[in-house]
């Protein structure tokens, strides 16, 4: 596990400062080559619109998730949780068709790393794929990582390259495209009714200047990025469990910085 994880650690690296680039830009990046198969569709197939030129509704997101799910062998769609206002939490679990006929037993072992070290001799260890919590936008209004995870989805399913196969060969990967669906459908009901046809970029334009209570926190006004510990609120209940019913090795938290930062 530790060669493997330390060798994809920097593939997924890349991945996440290349993922914004629509599939066919990707394809001319001089670090990525994707090889991308057409059956699997794309965001902009089932969204209408292509990542970034519109925010993508909650509802939208889920149906993608679910839609890749049923077009691809190394994608899993689960649910494991709800919201206060009853949205719900979905992730996906992307790892190689091979890995996801053993997949529970992977999960178990992986466990027993912690719950019984000895149970497992240092030659399985090193067999053993890793297993990688990629969690998007645990503020609602921090919306491009939920934009990305899509882009990032369909990268993990669709492409055929040597690169990813290998990837997915050595990770599990549990990519969970919004921790705040309450707090994100606030905001992109929001902007994108406000939005004009023609983007603006002043920032004292209404678009750009959400109005109290805005889209960062949950329906109760909480902020999820501060409720790990005390673990008040569904979404971070439901979160926890996923969490520590795989245990992974690496936890990637995306979030945005502010625009002076």
């Amino acid at each position: 596990m530790t060669q493997n994880f330390l060798k994809t650690i920097g593939a997924l690296f890349i991945l996440h400062i290349s993922v914004f680039a629509q599939p066919e830009i990707l394809k001319k990046l001089p670090f990525i080559q994707p090889e991308y198969d057409e059956s699997i569709p794309t965001p902009s197939d089932i969204l209408g619109h292509d990542i970034g030129n519109r925010h993508t509704r909650t509802d939208q997101v889920v149906s993608y998730v679910k839609t890749v799910s049923n077009s691809s062998n190394r994608v899993v769609a689960n649910i494991h949780g709800k919201t206060h206002e009853g949205r719900v939490l979905i992730h996906a679990i992307i790892t190689s068709a091979e890995n996801h006929t053993r997949l529970e037993d992977i999960r178990i072992q992986n466990l027993l790393l912690s719950d019984n070290p000895s149970a497992i001799n240092s030659k399985n260890i090193e067999s053993m794929p890793a297993i990688v919590y990629l969690a998007y936008s645990v503020h609602g209004d921090e919306d491009s990582g939920t934009e990305a995870s899509l882009l990032m989805l369909y990268h993990l399913a669709a492409d055929q390259s040597e690169e990813t196969q290998e990837l997915l060969d050595n990770l599990v990967i549990i990519l969970d495209p919004m921790l705040n669906p309450d707090g994100r459908d606030r905001f992109v009901n929001w902007v994108n009714g406000y939005r004009s046809s023609v983007p603006n970029t002043d920032i004292q334009d209404l678009e750009h200047n959400q109005p109290w209570p805005r889209g960062r926190t949950n329906h109760y006004l909480h902020d999820l990025n501060r409720d790990w510990l005390l673990a008040q609120h569904p979404e971070s209940q439901a979160r926890l469990k996923l969490f520590h019913s795989w245990r992974p090795q690496l936890l990637i938290d995306a979030h945005e910085m502010g625009r002076n930062a």
